[in-house]
């Protein structure tokens, strides 16, 4: 069975009038084709790509630790905020028994489609899988004492469930 090639990188030829690198044309992608882009001098790393700027992303699955927060801003825009647990499992050394690690992360969203699935199907217990950002916001206390707090801007979200599928 062979496997078509198709590339890994893609090159936008509309950004700034920049032409496709040689033996990167349409014919090169096409299934079957033997040709293969010639990933020469021409794609070296430009200041402002994706990968030059650090982008910090954040992917989890885990369960919901209450039922989504769902808010309407004064602007009338709706956000859902919901907390995480993520459980890590590893081996005590010294005992050589199992032990569990929980973590909460904090997180939030703007999307409305999110919003919405978040309210109807958001409860306690749902198993979850987000990616999103890592954003750090700064706020004053009741005390008057700046703090920082950081949650992750969901873009993607989707719940997990488990069917028991049958086999014959």
């Amino acid at each position: 069975m062979t496997r078509a090639w198709r590339p890994s990188l893609k090159v936008d030829l509309q950004a700034g009038g920049r032409r496709a690198p040689p033996g990167f044309g349409p014919k090169a992608c096409q299934p079957g084709s033997s040709r293969r882009p010639d990933f020469g001098s021409s794609l070296k790393p430009r200041p402002g790509r994706l990968r030059d700027r650090g982008q910090t992303r954040e992917t989890l699955l885990g369960n919901l630790g209450a039922d989504a927060e769902i808010k309407t801003l004064g602007n009338g825009d709706r956000v859902a905020n919901i907390r995480i647990a993520t459980e890590e499992g590893y081996r005590d050394r010294e005992s050589g028994e199992w032990k569990s690690k929980t973590e909460w992360h904090r997180c939030s969203t703007f999307v409305p489609g999110i919003v919405d699935y978040l309210e109807k199907s958001g409860k306690k217990g749902l198993t979850v899988y987000v990616q999103g950002a890592l954003k750090t916001r700064k706020f004053v206390d009741a005390g008057g004492v700046e703090k920082y707090s950081t949650e992750i801007r969901i873009e993607i979200c989707s719940g997990i469930t488990a069917k028991a599928t049958q086999t014959a």
